[in-house]
């Protein structure tokens, strides 16, 4: 029987990992939202909801609910970075809680604390579950449909799947090992209406919203990501994933196989292609994967230390994911338009990189700013809706500066353009550091240079010669 130390021991270490990822989410509140965050923001702006899912300068990736719901989250709340931070956070707490009471009903309830605390407080993890962007949802869901599948109700599991499905497409991954497990638990036909019902939601979103938002430039985007994606950890990621299998082969627990089987079926997708293979985008099957893990260790492991290990890890993790969490901004927006706002005047000309454009407009909005700004035409990042992904050459990337500068201007000129070396390395060009050189040979040196935390900002004087 487990004795009432060991319980406060567990109780202390969920409160603790309650308490980091709050203090993670709370930390971020107003941190400024980055290139891949306000895209999706802007696109919550739209006039319509079918606009939303379907209109906007972007392809959209994220999934319907996850747009609906955070639409009225900003109708709630206002147009503000609290926002939309607060409504990442929230999913964030959902995932913690939903992993940990998973791992409780499915037979690891001493190493729950651990499990939720291993699934939010790896960096790549506690970056993307709180950024403004569907990653922490996707988490969050499959936690409550394991959660589900662990409680044993097919009627509960079976409506829970169907409507997160619509909150994160991911969720597809998990159908073939749940339909298995209703199976084994309830025989076949209940397994066909599960299979069923989901396949139909599945069908219908695929028709009504992924395949409206699929063009030729996000697959090329994601085509070669697969050998960049894969290094030693995740290769013994994926060897564990086999013997996970293999295990619950062995010993018939279906369950397990439920969450050790869409390790392997993630794997085999990303090397087809038909899947991104990025350390991002397969976030959603971590708490399969440590779920999975977790069972098998508490069956295996019956050190009697081991419920005052566990929660100590939990603690440990939790603490070092708050001391290493980072809140400064990829791209501080609300920086840079502080400045060009005190110091640009209203005769002078502000020029606005394309890959900088949403962040622009989104704070531009928040801020109720209404100044005439130009956007360049090149450079676009990936995936534009309707834009081929193309390389561009010095040619064009002058003849746009030319376009945005009358010929024979006289005053000052803003470039405003992001400072990420990835990105001008995806383009094959330092856009730039162009853009200030092609202003420069028209005769306007600059007079100051600024990088505020991402974003460069560059005034120039156009004089006369």
């Amino acid at each position: 029987m487990e004795s009432s130390l060991f319980k406060h021991v567990r109780t202390i270490s969920v409160v603790a990992v309650m308490a980091g990822v709050i203090w993670i989410g709370w930390a971020g509140l107003h941190r400024s939202l980055w290139l891949d965050e306000a895209w999706v923001a802007n696109s919550l702006r739209a006039g319509t909801w079918s606009e939303m899912w379907w209109g906007g300068e972007w392809l959209q990736t994220s999934p319907p609910a996850w747009l609906a719901l955070g639409r009225l989250w900003l109708g709630i709340g206002g147009l503000a970075t609290e926002t939309l931070r607060s409504f990442s956070l929230l999913f964030a707490v959902v995932a913690a809680i939903g992993v940990s009471r998973a791992a409780t009903g499915a037979g690891a309830r001493t190493l729950a604390p651990l499990v939720a605390a291993a699934l939010m407080f790896p960096t790549v993890a506690s970056e993307y579950f709180f950024s403004f962007k569907q990653y922490g949802a996707e988490a969050a869901a499959v936690s409550l449909v394991l959660w589900a599948a662990a409680e044993g109700s097919t009627m509960v599991l079976t409506a829970a799947t169907a409507v997160l499905l619509t909150l994160a497409y991911p969720l597809a991954f998990l159908l073939p090992g749940l339909a298995l497990l209703v199976w084994h638990r309830e025989g076949l036909r209940k397994a066909v209406v599960f299979a069923g019902v989901c396949g139909v939601v599945l069908a219908g979103l695929y028709v009504g919203f992924i395949r409206p938002n699929v063009e030729p430039n996000l697959w090329s985007y994601w085509g070669d990501s697969f050998r960049e994606a894969y290094g030693p950890s995740v290769w013994l990621w994926i060897a564990t994933s086999v013997a996970l299998i293999a295990h619950a082969l062995r010993k018939r627990n279906y369950f397990l196989l439920a969450c050790a089987l869409p390790c392997l079926l993630l794997v085999i997708t990303e090397a087809a292609g038909w899947y991104p293979a990025s350390p991002r985008m397969r976030l959603f099957v971590r708490p399969c994967f440590l779920l999975g893990t977790a069972m098998v260790l508490e069956e295996h492991l019956t050190f009697p230390w081991l419920g005052w290990a566990a929660p100590v890890a939990a603690v440990l993790l939790a603490v070092n994911g708050v001391a290493g969490y980072n809140a400064d901004p990829f791209e501080d927006y609300p920086a840079t338009m502080a400045y060009v706002k005190e110091h640009a005047r209203p005769e002078d000309l502000v020029l606005v990189h394309a890959d900088a454009r949403q962040g622009f407009l989104l704070y531009t909005a928040m801020n109720h700013w209404d100044r005439p700004v130009q956007f360049g035409d090149t450079g676009w990042p990936c995936c534009a809706r309707g834009r081929e992904i193309q390389k561009p050459s010095e040619r064009s990337v002058r003849a746009d500066v030319d376009r945005l500068l009358p010929a024979g201007f006289r005053g000052r000129v803003w470039l405003v353009y992001t400072n990420r070396p990835l990105h001008w390395k995806f383009l094959g060009l330092d856009e730039g550091d162009l853009w200030r050189r092609s202003v420069w040979d028209r005769g306007c040196p600059p007079v100051d240079y600024r990088d505020v935390a991402g974003i460069v900002v560059s005034p120039m004087d156009c004089k006369s010669p």
